[in-house]
């Protein structure tokens, strides 16, 4: 159970980690209209490389 919560924490953690980007890009997107799209495609990005980093682990376990 601990390694189980211990997988799940790390998980959190890197996704906290690699959302930050794409979440600043998206702000200054606000403000100036062209940003929007590259920071909606850096967030579909990153969710894509998390979610495959995420099924691989799984698979792993």
């Amino acid at each position: 159970m601990t390694e189980l919560l211990e997988r799940y924490t790390e998980h959190l953690r890197w996704l906290a980690e690699y959302s930050l980007l794409p979440a600043h890009l998206l702000a200054v997107g606000h403000w100036y209209t062209p940003a929007v799209c590259v920071g909606c495609l850096a967030l579909l990005a990153h969710v894509a490389v998390a979610a495959s980093h995420l099924r691989s682990d799984t698979v792993r376990a």
